[in-house]
């Protein structure tokens, strides 16, 4: 995961930011702020991709890097982020805070194997 729960579709609004990790590992939720705007995922912009594409450069291996650009939903300036994909922290205590992508259809996201919730861990 990168620690953010995000729209499942245009403007990818930042919903939630839970364990965004640095390049260092650590935990830095507060670089990210909750409704600001997801504008580019390493140096791509989100408007001229797909939603499987946004999330398919979102996703990765475990331990890389992804450079995020967001758009602040006060001032409308534009910052970067570069963070960490890591197994959710929350993972060890087996609580469902490890959610990242909202998803309305029910199903955008979630494995064929699970059937319930509106969101992907």
């Amino acid at each position: 995961i990168i620690g953010l729960q995000i729209e499942a579709c245009m403007p990818y609004r930042v919903l939630n930011v839970t364990e965004l990790m640095n390049e260092r590992g650590e935990i830095v939720n507060g670089r990210v702020r909750i409704a600001d705007e997801l504008v580019e995922v390493d140096n791509a912009k989100v408007s001229s991709l797909s939603a499987a594409e946004v999330f398919a450069r979102l996703g990765g291996l475990t331990d890389t890097l992804v450079a995020l650009r967001f758009r602040d939903h006060v001032s409308g300036s534009e910052y970067g982020v570069n963070v960490r994909r890591h197994w959710p922290l929350s993972d060890f205590s087996n609580t469902s805070a490890n959610l990242l992508l909202h998803s309305p259809d029910d199903s955008f996201h979630r494995p064929p194997e699970q059937s319930s919730g509106g969101t992907y861990p």
